[in-house]
């Protein structure tokens, strides 16, 4: 009999192959190594089944029962998944145990084990943890590997997130699209646990913006002289009355005494306090904080991030990229001389060479680890050359957030200084750097503020006192990273103190794994949209939010989830009792459902037929396009959240109409008559075709049918091009070309 072990994915399985060694059988399903027989997932294999495979009537919608919560749960295999599951089922027929080595995560353990309950395996199931696909760390694991199913209480978990999420975003969801449905909304209102908190989120930011007023606050400013000049801060001491909610001071006349009492006076140097500040480099990177960084440093997507993270793993050269922790191991921790070495030798992360490996940062730290640490580089290169820029440069980013807990703290002298002009306060402040430590990695240097040489008692020459004034600012729109970090720390966002708690101590709002995928939903269902660097929500997500019970839009129910999920991830918590907690609030949320969106137009007019607007469309793959909603074929690219052409220009050869595109070395032209065999491109020049350092200019003339008025489309035939209808086959009206 042999061990049968299923891999998340394939990678993952050739890497255990890898470990085991020894003569191996490669097969196009799995690997026969020794006494192992590894196979692998390509994700979930499995998903629940939908409604109308339990009634085959209830494929349409306002045919279903609402709220449907099956009796019995069923899964199916996923599209195109069915030919492994029948391959993982007959390799398990000769298995005398199987280990389950899905990701070291409650998604991961799920995954493998809701497989092996499918499949009908009885014997013993094992448990195989790898958070590091190098051959070393593998044989490490395979060392290690747990008898039992140590991560049972973990899929137990994920399995009633998962069914309840069903439960509450397929019924929620149905019931709000067919109640949009009455007032002439087409769309489906898709409705989930942890999407339409987010997007409440983003809309409250939204309205937060929208409502503000700003006012001017107040506060008095010295300009003073000994050597050098150097600006100190007055002290002002405020009633609350005269101060606004955070503290800045609202009342002029107020500042204005303060101002008045102090102009004219001699300064004096009252107090000299001198500290040694000392930080150390900020901690390892989780997929959070590291999605955070890129979007901010990078530019890159919360997915981008995640799918640059996730080939980086697959190719050995960092750790298992969905973890929440921020810590490592004792035992990583002394490999860091090993893998220093290797990273000195890439030459952008040449600061490795400087780093003593001796050093411990308080990121090692066994107790803060579970069951998975901190994303971080493994010393192992060989594959670097194949990755495009941006993943090497989120590469580096790790490497050198790695290198930096390798430095020594970076040392600052703070001085403040309080100088009493007549009776009055005013304090000066300096920083001057004396070490530069982990700064030298990271490139993070404070911005000295020298002041002169004090001492206390000495007078100062005032040159100026001057009243400052300043205007609040409404917060700022999201980012993609700032939305992460919004995701992650969302108990800032919730009143309840009990809840406020338990969101502390969980993943927020989505875990590691899901939070890209989250964001990317929206985009695509066209409740957000990227806006340059910002996430804002669009007219018909307002609305949506705006008119659904606020328990839908805000994390309260997530909390209450996470709570009673940790508790059966620790074997404590029973999965009946939770999953039919949620058939009361399913049955009035969904049973109540009213809403009424107004389409929301995109503002831009399609430019070939000029009758109607574009609409942006979303691809499977990311990204965008912009489509006429009329029938005249018109298409364009999307640039940062706009279309990308603004004219029409004419092919030179053919006279089709030219396609702004862009590639991999930018924005370019090409012709859409390329199906008929035109190969015409030009380049771009700020939004217009250029050929020869000519501008392309002449805007193509939209010919109409003088039948029928409806736009005409440049089509090719059997004796050559000609003008069509669009009206066709109603109208057959047809123009030879020129």
């Amino acid at each position: 009999m042999t061990k049968l072990i299923i891999a998340e994915k394939p990678s993952l399985a050739r890497a255990i192959a890898a470990g085991i060694g020894g003569n191996q059988q490669k097969d196009k399903t799995h690997i026969r190594a020794g006494e192992y027989i590894i196979t692998w997932c390509f994700g979930h294999l499995l998903e629940l089944k939908m409604p109308e495979d339990y009634n085959p009537a209830f494929k349409n919608w306002a045919d279903r029962p609402i709220p449907f919560i099956p009796d019995r749960w069923e899964y199916r295999p996923a599209k195109d998944k069915s030919s492994q599951v029948s391959v993982i089922k007959k390799l398990s027929q000769s298995a005398s145990v199987i280990i389950n080595a899905g990701d070291p995560d409650r998604e991961g353990s799920y995954l493998v084990d809701s497989l092996i309950r499918f499949i009908g395996f009885r014997g013993p199931v094992w448990r195989l943890l790898i958070s590091d696909v190098n051959e070393k760390a593998v044989q490490k694991a395979l060392s290690k590997m747990d008898r039992f199913n140590s991560t049972e209480n973990l899929s137990r978990s994920a399995e009633c997130r998962s069914k309840a999420d069903w439960v509450y975003g397929l019924n929620l969801t149905t019931a709000y699209t067919l109640a949009a449905k009455k007032s002439g909304f087409n769309k489906v209102l898709s409705v989930g646990r942890v999407q339409t908190p987010v997007l409440g989120l983003l809309v409250k930011r939204k309205r937060d913006r929208d409502n503000f007023k700003s006012h001017p606050f107040y506060g008095v400013i010295a300009t003073l002289e000994k050597g050098t000049e150097f600006q100190a801060k007055g002290m002002i001491e405020s009633p609350e009355s005269f101060c606004d909610s955070e503290g800045r001071l609202i009342e002029r006349s107020h500042a204005q005494d303060f101002l008045n009492s102090a102009t004219g006076k001699p300064a004096v140097v009252s107090s000299i306090k001198k500290e040694e500040s000392r930080s150390s480099a900020p901690r390892l990177f989780s997929l959070a904080d590291l999605q955070k960084h890129a979007n901010a440093k990078l530019g890159m997507t919360a997915s981008q991030v995640l799918s640059s993270a996730q080939e980086l793993y697959e190719k050995g050269i960092t750790t298992y990229p969905r973890t929440d922790c921020q810590y490592i191991t004792d035992e990583l921790w002394s490999d860091a001389e090993r893998t220093l070495i290797s990273l000195a030798g890439f030459e952008p992360l040449s600061s490795a060479t400087r780093a003593d490996h001796k050093i411990k940062h308080s990121s090692v730290n066994n107790s803060k680890v579970g069951a998975h640490h901190a994303i971080i580089p493994t010393g192992n290169l060989s594959a670097i050359d194949q990755l495009a820029d941006k993943t090497v440069k989120l590469f580096c980013m790790i490497a050198e957030r790695y290198i930096a807990i390798f430095y020594p703290d970076a040392l600052d002298e703070k001085t403040q200084t309080e100088i009493l002009i007549g009776a009055r306060t005013f304090v000066a402040k300096g920083v001057i750097q004396k070490r530069e430590g982990w700064r030298a990695v990271l490139g993070q240097k404070p911005s000295d503020k020298v002041l002169p040489d004090l001492s206390q008692g000495e007078k100062v020459t005032v040159k100026a006192i001057s009243l400052s004034e300043k205007m609040t600012t409404p917060p700022d729109e999201y980012t993609e990273g700032s939305l992460i970090e919004a995701m992650t720390s969302i108990s800032k966002h919730v009143q309840d103190e009990s809840l406020k708690s338990i969101l502390k101590e969980t993943d927020g709002l989505g875990t590691e794994a899901t939070r890209a995928a989250i964001i990317e939903g929206l985009v695509k269902r066209e409740f957000i949209q990227r806006v340059a660097k910002r996430v804002v929500p669009t007219e018909e997500g307002c609305q949506f939010v705006d008119q659904i019970p606020d328990e839908l839009s805000l994390p309260d129910m997530t909390a209450r989830w996470e709570m009673q999920l940790k508790e059966i991830s620790n074997g404590a918590g029973s999965e009946s009792e939770f999953l039919n907690q949620l058939v009361e609030p399913v049955t009035r949320l969904s049973q109540s459902a009213i809403v009424n969106i107004k389409e929301s137009s995109s503002g831009f007019r399609c430019l070939l037929c000029k009758s109607a607007d574009l609409k942006k469309v979303s691809k499977k793959e990311g990204g965008a396009f912009w489509i006429c909603q009329s029938d005249c074929g018109y298409s364009c690219a999307d640039n940062r959240g706009k279309p990308a052409e603004k004219h029409i220009y004419k092919c030179p050869e053919c006279e089709s109409r030219l396609a702004r595109r862009n590639g991999d070395k930018g924005w370019w032209w090409g012709c859409t008559g390329f199906k008929t065999g035109c190969k015409y491109t030009a380049q771009d020049q700020k939004g217009k075709p250029v050929e020869g350092g000519q501008e392309q200019t002449v805007e193509a003339e939209q010919k109409y049918c003088p039948d029928c008025n409806k736009p005409m489309r440049l089509r090719e035939g059997k004796f050559g091009k000609f003008w069509g209808c669009t009206g066709y086959p109603q109208c057959k009206r047809t123009i030879k070309t020129l």
